[in-house]
């Protein structure tokens, strides 16, 4: 029957033997079409636990069949629906495992997804700019170190603008630049000194209790008394400008 209608239609010539030819390809393209679907679908079934992996093998399995670009999108779909979306509290539990063994590059391939879906956390501010601060540390160029504590400066600002009363927040920023500080220029050293000074301060004046920060202050004023006398007098004559212009504004 379904013969007689491929011939009717014209899909079929009416001379007998090419029509029997041309029926045993067709019948034998439909086979072989059922037979691609069904792997398609077992091999999609497969990839519920490694979907990646599984869509890899899925690919080549369809190169190999040459079968055309709507099953293959078809099997793309099916994969991806078994593809569950990582929470940011996924991910950061994620690189929070890396941060502690301090695997800083691994750490921000979890952290950075996770703070676009919530840029607003400070915790998780706070943790990025820690790992930029580690990656400073292992970067080779003067230019390279400077470049990474900028960034772990920036998210370090925006945590404390989220959250000025918050101990951590302002740690991070005094942290940040104590760590860029070799690396500057006199101008740029005073100027970050004193920033340090402002925010170690805070930070303790926020949580008195916070040991790293009564560990940075001290270190502060280490440093402080190993700068020569000119340095010295030249931060202490800045830190009085600056503190005189500010009096000037509230006046």
């Amino acid at each position: 029957m379904r013969r007689n209608f491929l011939t009717r239609v014209g899909l079929l010539s009416p001379n007998r033997d090419e029509s029997n030819a041309a029926y045993t390809e067709m019948s034998r393209d439909a086979a072989h079409e059922k037979r691609v679907r069904r792997r398609i679908f077992y091999l999609a079934v497969a990839t519920l636990e490694r979907p990646v992996a599984c869509f890899a093998r899925t690919v080549s399995g369809a190169m190999s069949l040459r079968f055309n670009a709507f099953s293959l999108t078809a099997a793309f779909l099916v994969i991806c629906t078994a593809v569950r979306a990582e929470s940011p509290d996924d991910l950061i539990t994620k690189g929070d495992a890396f941060d502690a063994r301090l695997q800083a590059a691994e750490a921000l391939q979890s952290y950075l997804p996770a703070v676009k879906l919530q840029p607003k956390n400070v915790r998780l501010l706070v943790r990025i700019a820690r790992q930029y601060r580690h990656l400073l540390a292992d970067a080779t160029t003067r230019e390279e170190k400077l470049r990474l504590g900028g960034i772990a400066l920036e998210y370090a600002q925006r945590a404390a603008a989220l959250a000025p009363n918050d101990s951590e927040a302002q740690l991070s920023i005094a942290i940040s630049y104590g760590k860029m500080l070799p690396f500057m220029g006199t101008k740029d050293q005073m100027e970050a000194s004193r920033r340090i000074k402002d925010t170690v301060d805070k930070a303790i004046k926020l949580d008195p209790r916070n040991d790293l920060a009564w560990h940075v202050l001290g270190r502060w004023h280490r440093v402080l008394s190993d700068v020569n006398m000119l340095k010295r007098a030249l931060g202490i004559s800045s830190f009085t400008v600056n503190c005189r212009k500010q009096q000037l504004k509230k006046r």
